[in-house]
């Protein structure tokens, strides 16, 4: 499989894409493909909202549009008013780009891989303790409060209110999670990796891959499917239950539910996942060939792939955490494991308190005067440490940069 960054030969990001001949792509060639969104620190006397909780940090943007811009630009003549609708029909020009974009453009590339690598190890280490796994894919999002109007939310680029939405998936994924573990339908669990993305609108949503132990004869039953998205619609507000959405990805021969009209529940086809409200031509999306995945481990690994393409960090939140260590617990494994959480609490009291060279200044725990930012760190456990307590805190403390 052909690595991320050859599908950016056209903006010569590496010394080797020198030696061909650069190909003719227009930007829709890219953003069918791909979402980046780039974060922009705001001045303090330019955010909006004094609350705490909801205080903007950052300016949300999309990273191609400021790429179309600067190279539609370029000329010297920037009183120009380009207009980004137009964008996806127009031919890369990359020899008319900055140093700059084109960095950030490789850095957002590089955190694209990351986020493969992570799901890929993620799915191999589960694989390695339980060799056969059938894997669901579903998309959690938030409907509008009561009151919002989408037209106000459009015009809203800042994250004061994405960050306020962060928090709430948190909270709905903990009660979805502990509701989970505490049925039996879930015996056959085994883990999941859990990816934070953004669509085209600047909002948040989760989008999680469960794994579970395949029996020999026998497809996990479409009534898990089902069962997940009532459970998240279950940890929402009553008022706001018509307007819950969640998207399930199914591979060809998985079992495929039956959805009620009413349901919010739908199904979608995986190679759609890079879809995120960005497609300028949604039409043509639609009547474009089908690309079938079958329900098996090397199409679980091209659509990790898929995934990755409309990932991005968001600063000082934790885009991506997985467990191999989810599954039904009945009450006597709970009981000792809680009592082994209230053990290792009164160790902790006695412990030493972390210094401040345990993180760098800088980086994606740390705001603008260095206090860091630990309110997305570590998701909420319960009453248990998972096994895999090296993945909850894996690139997160960074070496100190000479």
């Amino acid at each position: 499989m052909a690595g991320l960054k050859d599908d950016f030969r056209v903006f010569d990001l590496r010394r080797e894409d020198l030696a061909y001949e650069s190909p003719n792509q227009r930007w829709g060639e890219i953003s069918h493909q791909y979402f980046f969104v780039g974060f922009e620190r705001l001045e303090e006397n330019e955010r909006p909202d004094k609350d705490e909780k909801s205080k903007a940090s950052f300016r949300m943007f999309d990273m191609l549009d400021k790429l179309y811009l600067n190279q539609a630009t370029s000329d010297g003549q920037e009183f120009r008013r380009p207009k980004t609708k137009f964008r996806d029909s127009q031919p890369i020009h990359s020899e008319q780009l900055e140093k700059k974009w084109k960095d950030a453009l490789v850095k957002a590339i590089s955190d694209k891989e990351k986020a493969l690598s992570y799901l890929s190890e993620n799915y191999r280490k589960v694989v390695r303790k339980h060799p056969q796994v059938e894997m669901l894919t579903l998309c959690f999002y938030l409907p509008l409060d009561k009151g919002e109007k989408m037209l106000n939310i459009r015009r809203k680029k800042d994250d004061s209110r994405f960050r306020l939405q962060l928090a709430e998936l948190e909270r709905r994924f903990t009660l979805m999670r502990k509701r989970i573990i505490a049925d039996p339908l879930y015996k056959a669990a085994c883990g999941y990796s859990r990816v934070i993305l953004i669509n085209a609108r600047f909002e948040p949503f989760y989008l999680v891959n469960f794994f579970f132990k395949k029996h020999p004869d026998s497809r996990i039953d479409s009534l898990v499917s089902l069962d997940i998205y009532r459970k998240w619609v279950q940890s929402g507000k009553k008022e706001n239950k018509s307007g819950e959405q969640v998207g399930y990805y199914c591979f060809k021969d998985a079992s495929r539910p039956h959805v009620p009209e009413d349901s919010g529940l739908f199904i979608r086809r995986p190679d759609r996942v890079i879809d995120v409200g960005q497609i300028s031509d949604p039409i043509l999306f639609v009547l474009s060939e089908e690309r079938k995945f079958e329900n098996n481990r090397k199409d679980y690994l091209a659509f990790f792939r898929l995934q990755a393409q409309i990932y991005n960090v968001i600063p000082g939140a934790r885009t991506l955490t997985c467990s191999d260590d989810f599954t039904y617990i009945n009450a006597a494994e709970k009981k000792r494991r809680k009592a082994k959480k209230e053990d290792l609490k009164k160790k902790s009291k006695t412990a030493l308190p972390v210094t401040e060279t345990s993180a760098a200044p800088g980086n994606d725990l740390y705001d603008k005067k260095g206090s860091p930012e630990l309110a997305y760190l570590f998701d909420e456990i319960n009453d248990e440490l998972p096994s895999n307590f090296e993945e909850h805190i894996f690139g997160i403390l960074k070496e100190d940069k000479p």
